[in-house]
C-alpha cells in the first residue's frame, strides 16, 4: 500500500471530533508513515487486518482518504457542482422584426452558476475543484480546458455522448432588454445520484461544496443524506423559481443557501401575491426548514 501524503488535514482550531479512536489511530499512523501497510497497521494497533480495511473505508467515506492510493486532501479546498453552459446574447442594430432575419451583435461565453463560481474562486486563489456534465462536443471541451487553464481541477468533469453541452440564447432589443431566451439544458437530467458514487471521495474531503439547482431533485437530496457522513460544509444557489423546487422541503443538511425573493417564496409554497414574505420574513423561514444560513 503506497501512501502519498500531501497536507496535514487539520486546518487551524480544527478537530477530528467525527472520527473513532481507531479510526484516528489508523489515520496518524497512514500520516506518519506513507509506506505502511495494512498488516503492519494492525500490528502496530494490535487489532484484525480487516479492521484496518474497514476503518480505511470509512476514512474514504469520511473525506480523510482519496481513494486508491490512499492519497491524502489538501486542509482546503472547494468543490463547486452543477451548470456548465454556453451563453450567447445577441443585441439587436434595429427594431427587432419577426418573421425576418434581423443584424445583430453577436457575443459569446461561458456560462452556469456553478461554472461562474468555481471560475471567480480559482481566479482569487481559492483550491477549486469542479464538477458537471459536458457533451462530447467541441464546446463541452473548450469550457473544460477554459476552467483547467485557469488552474481549476476539471478531472471529475463527465462527458456524455447522449446529450450535447448545455447551451442558452438570449436576443436582446434595442434597449437591452430581453426579447426572447432559450435554453437547452437537457443535459444536466443526466447527473444521476449515481455519478456521486464516481467521486465521493473526492467531494467528501472538500472544506465547502457548492452545488446549483441544475442539478436533478433526486441528485440533490442524495448528496444532502450523504453530507451528514461527511466533513464538508454544504452552499446551495437556487438558480431559479422553478428550479428552487428541486430542492426538498426539509433544508437539513444546507449550511449556506443563495436565493432571491421569488425563489424563497416559491420554496415555501407561497403561491399568492399578497401573501409574499419580504426578503428578512422568507430567510427566517428558511432557516426554520433546516438551512443553517441564507442570503
Amino acid at each position: 500500500m503506497l501512501i502519498n501524503v500531501s497536507h496535514d488535514l487539520r486546518g487551524p482550531g480544527e478537530t477530528m471530533d467525527d472520527l473513532g479512536a481507531q479510526e484516528q489511530a489508523v489515520l496518524d499512523l497512514i500520516a506518519a508513515n506513507p509506506f505502511a501497510g495494512q498488516q503492519d497497521i494492525a500490528s502496530a494497533l494490535g487489532i484484525a487486518r480487516s479492521t484496518v480495511a474497514a476503518h480505511i473505508v470509512q476514512l474514504v467515506n469520511k473525506g480523510y482518504i482519496l481513494g486508491r492510493g490512499y492519497v491524502l486532501p489538501a486542509s482546503k479546498r472547494m468543490i463547486c457542482i452543477g451548470g456548465a453552459v454556453l451563453d450567447r446574447k445577441y443585441h439587436a442594430k434595429k427594431d427587432l422584426i419577426f418573421g425576418t432575419s434581423n443584424p445583430v451583435d453577436g457575443y459569446r461565453s461561458f456560462g452556469g452558476v456553478a461554472r461562474n463560481v468555481a471560475e471567480n474562486l480559482v481566479r482569487l486563489g481559492v483550491d477549486v475543484s469542479f464538477v458537471s456534465i459536458v457533451g462530447d462536443d467541441e464546446t463541452g471541451r473548450s469550457l473544460v480546458r477554459h476552467l483547467r487553464d485557469l488552474g481549476a481541477d476539471v478531472s471529475q468533469v463527465i462527458t456524455t455522448t447522449e446529450r450535447p453541452t448545455a447551451e442558452y440564447a438570449a436576443i436582446l432589443d434595442l434597449n437591452n432588454d430581453l426579447v426572447l431566451g432559450i435554453a437547452d439544458m437537457e443535459i444536466f437530467d443526466l447527473f444521476s445520484p449515481s455519478h456521486l458514487d464516481r467521486f465521493w471521495p473526492h467531494l467528501a474531503s472538500a472544506t465547502w461544496v457548492f452545488i446549483d439547482c441544475n442539478l436533478p431533485a433526486a441528485t440533490i437530496k442524495s448528496l444532502m443524506t450523504r453530507k451528514q457522513g461527511a466533513r464538508f460544509r454544504l452552499a446551495v444557489d437556487t438558480v431559479s423559481s422553478p428550479k428552487s423546487a428541486r430542492l426538498p422541503k426539509d433544508l437539513t443538511g444546507i449550511d449556506l443557501l443563495f436565493t432571491n425573493r421569488d425563489e424563497a417564496n416559491t420554496m415555501l409554497g407561497i403561491i399568492d401575491a399578497d401573501k409574499r414574505l419580504k426578503p428578512k420574513e422568507a430567510a427566517a423561514a428558511l432557516r426554520a426548514a433546516g438551512a443553517g444560513e441564507v442570503i
